[in-house]
């Protein structure tokens, strides 16, 4: 009997140290997880989008709340990633507002290498006698429909003398008529308790939900129908009415065909490689569907640019797809952020209207210097 004892306790001392082993080895691999973060991005703490968000009580739209940090990104007062900016423009001023979603904003990238900060960089380089004043007001996932809310309801008061805009339409689109067919619930993917309670564990989660898309990335099975031959249409609305509204406040509207890894040459491993980010957040879509519905998105921007004479640039042409240039589907690194600023820098100085209004009085810039 004693005997019998003896084994049992042993077998629950085992038990217990065994927990007691997972449970350390979780922590200590929670912490460093977090240096890991704290070394990669410069924060050691996640921040659910819950709490990067509220609900504007005038308006109704989501925005920032003021001074969360994530990802390397600090919100101003404003709601705006950069500096405070002065409601009423100081003379000799150029300002350049950026609309677009978390590409724009640049996640993963220190402020002064996000590309919006990096145009008013070599604008500035290239101009004496003004400064060129940048108001970053990037969103994660914003919809055209936002940006508009967000240019009527916060930066028109500011006047913009530019306005660029890195908009799509596919993902907006295209997740609505997945809610209609009943493909999409709202979510990409529900969390386990673990993943809501350990970041390791909910990187490491998420991970697999994202190999087990990929490599489902060419299947048509149970995929969105985007067909139709008007599923660009309210997007296009949407557009042209943002375009009116910012030339009705006095600023150029500047369109940028947008981008990403997935290239319609790639193999087609390279393929579920770069559309990793984009089968994850759109389980409903096949690689073939991203690429068909990029393709329609981008010809109705230029269609919008060609009705409302904005001036239409495609900065992504020259960036390759690659992990030199791209963190992930959409995300760019410092080399690809670099090469969407040049040429954006590039478009606006090759831009008759742009050029005459830094040559005004209202602006005063002195050009320093031509590219040869």
């Amino acid at each position: 009997m004693t005997m019998h004892l003896d084994e049992r306790k042993k077998e629950l001392a085992t038990g217990l140290g065994l927990v007691a082993f997972v449970a350390l080895a979780l922590l200590g691999g929670e912490a460093a997880f977090r240096v890991a973060r704290y070394v990669w991005h410069g924060i050691s703490n996640h921040v659910e989008y819950e709490d990067m968000v509220r609900i504007d009580p005038e308006s109704g739209m989501l925005e920032y709340v003021p001074g969360v940090e994530f990802e390397r990104v600090r919100i101003n007062s404003q709601g705006f990633r950069g500096p405070e900016i002065p409601v009423e423009k100081p003379p000799s001023t150029v300002r350049m507002a950026f609309l677009g979603s978390s590409t724009t904003l640049g996640f993963y990238l220190a402020e002064a290498d996000s590309w919006p900060a990096r145009v008013g960089a070599a604008l500035a380089e290239r101009y004496s006698g003004c400064r060129f004043e940048v108001i970053n007001a990037g969103f994660p996932a914003a919809k055209s429909v936002d940006a508009l809310q967000q240019f009527r309801h916060k930066l028109a008061k500011f006047a913009p003398d530019v306005v660029v805009m890195l908009l799509s339409g596919q993902r907006e689109e295209a997740e609505r008529r997945a809610t209609e067919q009943g493909l999409f619930d709202g979510e990409p993917y529900r969390r386990s308790w673990m993943a809501r309670h350990l970041e390791l564990w909910a990187n490491l989660e998420r991970r697999a939900v994202v190999r087990s898309r990929r490599h489902a990335g060419h299947d048509q099975v149970g995929r969105v129908d985007l067909s139709d031959p008007a599923l660009t249409e309210a997007f296009e609305q949407t557009l042209t009415e943002l375009v009116s509204e910012v030339r009705a406040a006095g600023g150029r509207a500047v369109l940028l065909v947008p981008g990403g890894m997935l290239r319609a040459d790639q193999d087609a491993e390279t393929q579920m490689q770069t559309a990793s980010l984009s089968l994850f957040l759109m389980p409903f879509m096949s690689i073939e569907g991203l690429l068909d519905s990029q393709r329609r998105f981008e010809a109705a921007i230029e269609e919008v640019a060609r009705e409302t004479g904005s001036l239409l640039l495609r900065p992504f042409t020259g960036v390759p797809g690659d992990q030199v240039h791209f963190r992930d589907s959409s995300h760019l690194k410092q080399a690809g952020a670099r090469k969407v600023a040049a040429a954006v820098a590039r478009g606006l100085v090759a831009d008759p209207q742009f050029r005459d209004f830094l040559a005004s009085d209202r602006a005063g810039c002195i050009e320093a210097h031509s590219e040869r």
